[in-house]
């Protein structure tokens, strides 16, 4: 019996332990002895703490003796990640008490962890870090911005439960690691004025990132300018994407830091690695080109290696250092290479490539050493980072100077070559003047004497006109000067006949006779008159043109040089034969034209024509074609608001090449000797520019040729 009770005592006495030992492992006795220099009481480790998968209200206050809660090993942390949901949810408990005479009580409650937490006091809530909600859009991470008041009393056991939730991998992305908790407590026990401070830091911590956004914007601004107006500069405008992408950076760095939403973040935090690999990439590019005013091809090889090892490190992290260092190193070595040949604005390039990574590994150790408040150290990293960007302006700055300079050089050295050069710049000016004078007499000469040669050729085409008009003109004085000759020997004799009445004394006969001697007479006037008109035409005709215009039947003139130019070519050439055609509007009266200008185009025309269908003829005969009729025609027509004249001929025509030179000034299709090639060239003159008309042709190769000439009726 007794060893039996002893046996019982052993059983109990262990399970006791048991027991005891379970409640001793945890309940987390703090004193003031464990507070840190900060000011801080950390629980023990999570791998301490009690953790249950999911959620359920009644969990807040779950009796210590439900065994489905359990405890996470450092392995199990380590890989806790979100569901399918994206989203990672359960609850947090431990029990605690607190001992001893602390000189400012801990009663504040502070987290270190951005996922949202509800934190509950012995079932009682007392508040939260960020946002659960009821929904997805109601989330909001913890910005470690407060405290929770803790209600606890000295001596007293109490138990926290956390409801802990975390979207989308929050909390691994905002601590910049692949695990959403680690086996250190994320909670953290205080009294209020350090809590107040760790606020106080949290607001300080901004400023760092809006300075260094401002900084960058401002940098990015100067730099933008000054690319504009030196656009033909290639560095700049590397400078000005380098600048763009670090400008980029801060402000992904900006949107991550102050932006809660869960589905905003992730995104940002992609974009923000995207301007990290640009800027790694940019970097050597940027240095080749400044530094070699090229990009060789090694530097294009270092982009691609760059952008692979980038790729990879997503997944090895412990790769994650080659990017940045194979952009360091190929800005170093080209540096390096370039050293001999670096000028004052290359300085300040070197600067920035040597003193960025200085800068940042300054940061970096001092982070590590926790010597400066985790915000605190933001300012290093705003320096750190901005060395570059200060750097290129300085580059940029430094090379407006030197440019400046350069062209201030220049400059001098224009103003001095021009003084040097005035006096002979003076004396070359006088001698330019005197030979411009003397080419412009010259000139002068030569135009006057050109004048000259152009009334001459105009006069001698008139002559020539005139000469083939003589013995037109010829024939068509000899018929009144024949009439003029027998009426009056007729008259002569009739004067006899009456003598011889009056002798015989016969009056009445006598009177009869001298009837007859008067008809007689008037014909002579008339024919006279006919010749008188003529010679004047001739005479008009190589007199020199004038303005006055004056009132004319047009179909007289075109009918009467018509016949001149017929006749003058039969006297010259007794073979030659036409028939002519006239096709006269007897609605027109007179228009008022300059006579001998129309009357020289009309006989230039016609003189044409009649040299057209003789050349054709010709031909006809050599060819024995003896169907070939010779034909112009002359016609006149009234329209609304001008009167047409039309010169056809049935010659040869002309082809289009011919036709597009018709008018030019010395053009001819006439054999050497033949013609002035001036004749159209004037007439189109005449009626474009004297009378304000139109002179246009119409030829079928071959067939025909019609020159037309339009008067305005108004004149």
């Amino acid at each position: 019996m007794r060893r039996l009770l002893k046996i019982t005592s052993i059983f109990i006495t262990m399970f006791g332990s048991l027991f005891l030992s379970y409640g001793q492992d945890s309940l987390f006795v703090l004193t003031p002895a464990d507070v840190s220099d900060n000011g801080y009481l950390t629980p023990v480790n999570i791998t301490e703490w009690e953790f249950k998968k999911g959620n359920d209200p009644a969990w807040k206050n779950s009796p210590r003796t439900d065994r489905s809660w359990t405890k996470l090993d450092s392995l199990e942390i380590a890989n806790l990640d979100v569901d399918d949901d994206g989203k990672f949810e359960g609850w947090f408990r431990f029990q605690f008490k607190m001992e001893g005479a602390f000189k400012i009580p801990p009663f504040f409650l502070v987290s270190s962890n951005s996922a949202a937490q509800e934190i509950y006091l012995d079932g009682k809530f007392l508040g939260a870090f960020g946002t659960i909600g009821k929904n997805s859009s109601d989330f909001e991470m913890n910005l470690f911005e407060q405290s929770i008041f803790l209600p606890i009393r000295i001596g007293e056991t109490h138990q926290i439960a956390i409801h802990f939730l975390d979207k989308h991998g929050f909390a691994a992305l905002i601590s910049n690691n692949s695990k959403i908790l680690t086996s250190n407590s994320f909670l953290a026990f205080t009294d209020s004025e350090t809590a107040k401070a760790k606020v106080l830091v949290f607001e300080r911590g901004k400023y760092p990132v809006i300075i260094a956004f401002t900084l960058t914007s401002l940098i990015l601004l100067v730099t933008l300018f000054i690319n504009f107006l030196n656009r033909s500069e290639k560095n700049l405008r590397y400078i000005a994407y380098c600048i763009l992408i670090i400008w980029c950076y801060v402000l992904t760095v900006i949107i991550f830091f102050f932006n809660s939403n869960p589905y905003i973040i992730p995104i940002s935090r992609s974009i923000n690695t995207l301007f990290l690999l640009c800027l790694f990439i940019i970097l050597p590019v940027l240095s080749a080109q400044i530094f070699y005013n090229r990009i060789p091809k090694w530097v294009k090889i270092i982009s691609i290696v760059t952008i692979l090892f980038f790729i990879i490190s997503s997944f090895k992290d412990e790769l994650s250092i080659l990017p940045p260092l194979i952009a360091v190193l190929s800005c170093f070595w080209i540096v390096y290479k370039s050293r001999k040949s670096i000028s004052i604005p290359k300085w300040a390039i070197v600067v920035g490539v040597i003193g960025t990574p200085i800068c940042l590994i300054i940061t970096f150790i001092v982070g590590q050493l926790e010597l400066l408040n985790f915000y605190d150290i933001g300012y290093f990293f705003v320096f750190s980072m901005s060395v570059f960007p200060v750097s290129l302006l300085a580059y940029i700055v430094l090379w407006l100077r030197d440019s400046v300079g350069n062209e201030k050089q220049k400059a001098a050295q224009v103003i001095a070559l021009t003084e040097k050069n005035r006096t002979f710049l003076e004396n070359q000016n006088i001698e330019l003047e005197q030979k411009v004078s003397k080419r412009t007499k010259e000139l002068n000469d030569s135009l006057e004497h050109l004048k000259s040669t152009q009334s001459q050729l105009i006069q001698s085409e008139k002559m020539a006109s005139l000469g083939e008009l003589t013995a037109g003109i010829a024939h068509e004085i000899q018929n009144p000067l024949n009439f003029v000759n027998n009426f009056s020997e007729v008259s002569n004799e009739l004067i006899d006949e009456m003598n011889e009445e009056l002798d015989n004394g016969d009056l009445e006969e006598a009177k009869a006779i001298s009837v007859d001697i008067k008809q007689n007479l008037e014909k002579i006037t008339h024919h006279g008159k006919r010749a008188d008109s003529i010679v004047k035409g001739m005479l008009q005709h190589s007199r020199t043109s004038g303005d006055k215009k004056e009132p004319t039947n047009i179909n007289a003139l075109a009918d009467e040089y018509l016949r001149l130019a017929y006749h003058g070519l039969r006297a010259k050439d007794k073979a030659f034969n036409s028939d002519m055609h006239t096709d006269l509007d007897e609605g027109i009266k007179t228009i008022t034209i300059i006579p001998q200008d129309i009357g020289r185009v009309v006989l230039n025309l016609v003189t044409n024509a009649f040299y057209a269908v003789n050349e054709k003829s010709k031909a006809a005969k050599v060819s024995g074609d003896a169907t070939y009729k010779p034909l112009v025609s002359i016609a006149t027509k009234k329209k609304d608001n001008s009167i047409e004249i039309t010169v056809t001929d049935n010659g040869n025509g002309m082809p289009d090449k011919v036709k597009e030179k018709i008018f030019q000034p010395f053009f001819t299709t006439k054999p050497t000797g033949k013609g002035t090639g001036l004749g159209l060239s004037m007439s189109y003159d005449i009626v474009t520019k004297g009378h304000g008309g139109q002179l246009s042709v119409t030829t079928e190769e071959g067939k025909r040729t019609e020159f037309t000439i339009q008067l305005p009726n108004s004149l």
